[in-house]
């Protein structure tokens, strides 16, 4: 006896329950809901933590992220791309652009940045770029 199953005569048989097959599928069905109310409970966990993380939130950062929604939803209704480079919808860099300006007028301190650093052995090279 090597490993305990080769031992077993080649003409045994196993016999399976009729509705071993389908008890199986219904496990999967069972397996596939309980998954499906796992991500809808651990979503509706994160939604109810950014809920209250919006909420700690001060008055000034309120009124910002007011200024900033009210800025993007005037932007993009009103917005053409000024550069010169031809895109699908509306140009990303262009958008942010126009939104700093708006919040530049309407008295917020705003600033895009970008930086640029070469690769190390625990950092990949990377690029962000800056404007006032």
């Amino acid at each position: 006896m090597v490993l305990g199953f080769i031992e077993e005569p080649a003409a045994a048989t196993h016999a399976f329950p009729a509705d071993s097959m389908t008890s199986g599928s219904e496990e999967e069905e069972e397996d596939q809901a309980a998954s499906v109310e796992e991500n809808k409970a651990f979503w509706d966990e994160q939604h109810q933590l950014l809920q209250a993380t919006l909420h700690r939130t001060s008055s000034i950062e309120s009124k910002i992220r007011q200024a900033t929604k009210e800025v993007l939803r005037e932007t993009i209704v009103s917005t053409c791309c000024r550069c010169s480079r031809e895109v699908a919808g509306d140009c990303r860099n262009c958008l942010q652009s126009e939104i700093c300006n708006r919040l530049i007028s309407l008295g917020y301190n705003c600033v895009i940045c970008k930086s640029k650093w070469k690769s190390s052995a625990n950092t990949p090279s990377g690029t962000v770029v800056g404007s006032q």
